[in-house]
């Protein structure tokens, strides 16, 4: 794990947001539930007809490390490009709206990147699960 002792590098983790606003809360949540002290989620919501600005605006104004940006239903990459212009972070992150961060995912990201200098890139593995829990 990371010894945060020291300094921590600003992780910026962009979350596209296209109708999501029935998932957007509990993806939010996993990430503020990773305990990393050093993070910004950017919102970079994408033309929805469901609520999700709404819900994107809601949640930046409870909690101080997400920032929202909105624009024109132009497609992920969009998003992702609105979203990079938000991001300050050392290290960034994508991270859809439907998906859950693993409990520790942030540190062990940043740990691989402490010891391997030379590293530019860290991919994940991921989970598939069903909404039933499976």
């Amino acid at each position: 794990m990371v010894d945060c002792n020291t300094e921590c590098p600003k992780i910026s983790v962009i979350i596209p947001v296209h109708n999501a606003h029935d998932t957007l809360s509990a993806t939010v949540n996993s990430i503020l539930g990773q305990n990393y002290p050093n993070l910004q989620i950017v919102l970079a919501e994408n033309g929805s007809s469901d609520g999700s600005w709404e819900l994107c605006r809601s949640l930046q104004s409870e909690h101080p490390c997400v920032e929202a940006v909105q624009s024109d239903n132009t497609g992920v990459s969009c998003a992702r490009n609105a979203g990079l212009g938000l991001a300050d972070g050392d290290l960034v992150g994508f991270c859809d709206a439907d998906d859950l961060y693993l409990e520790h995912c942030l540190n062990t990201v940043v740990s691989r990147f402490a010891a391997n200098p030379e590293c530019a890139m860290v991919v994940t593995g991921y989970r598939n699960a069903k909404r039933n829990g499976e």
